[in-house]
């Protein structure tokens, strides 16, 4: 079969019409064998022929790793949420798309995650300096974190009704005993603004505003 004839004949027949709807944009001639980003070397495809395309490729290219891993990945993205894909794939095109990819990654060494280690090794010195321990709490100042109405709700909705275990109370209780976090009963009175709050929590819930932001505001009583 002449895989090279079929591509062209797609390609051609999408270089003279104008797709409404759906549609994906193909490089004619793949950016892994030198093609570029370039109007002239993009035309658009419908998802079946964008995919028909790529299993020509890995045919018109056998030797191509990269081919093998965009095939197989396009045979892995029909229900993909990002692309509306009107086309089933059998059993022996996915096959054929699975055992190209096992060509492609036998004898394969990983060697991007040593870099990565070797990148980072000897970066940590430690404890932060004040300066960078100042700079992110100017940071975290400018902007504080808040939880939108909408989020609060969908915690307060996931949460109400639902009661905790006494395991999962005496794993609660361990954990703020570790931190020395007191339960709201033993907190202690915060004044902010001439505002006097039970406790550090009331006054995060009040003003909408971070723990560590009342902390840096507060004067304990």
């Amino acid at each position: 079969m002449n895989y090279q004839r079929i591509y062209d004949q797609i390609i051609d027949r999408a270089k003279g019409r104008e797709l409404k709807g759906y549609k994906e944009k193909h490089h004619i001639i793949s950016k892994c064998i030198g093609g570029s980003n370039d109007s002239s070397n993009l035309v658009e495809l419908t998802a079946r022929e964008h995919f028909v395309c790529h299993q020509l490729l890995i045919f018109i290219y056998p030797k191509s790793k990269k081919m093998a891993y965009a095939f197989w990945g396009m045979c892995n993205q029909v229900d993909s949420p990002n692309n509306i894909r009107n086309y089933n794939i059998s059993s022996r095109t996915y096959q054929t798309g699975r055992d190209s990819f096992i060509q492609a990654i036998t004898g394969r060494v990983c060697t991007w995650g040593d870099a990565i280690s070797k990148s980072k090794r000897g970066v940590s010195q430690g404890k932060r300096s004040k300066e960078s321990i100042a700079k992110q709490k100017e940071t975290v100042a400018k902007n504080p974190f808040r939880h939108s109405d909408k989020s609060r709700q969908n915690i307060s909705n996931v949460h109400k009704g639902v009661s905790k275990s006494k395991e999962h109370k005496e794993a609660i209780s361990v954990t703020n005993k570790l931190k020395g976090i007191k339960p709201p009963s033993q907190a202690k009175r915060v004044e902010l603004s001439g505002t006097v709050y039970s406790s550090i929590k009331e006054a995060c819930e009040v003003l909408q505003v971070p723990r560590h932001t009342i902390r840096k505001m507060l004067t304990v009583l």
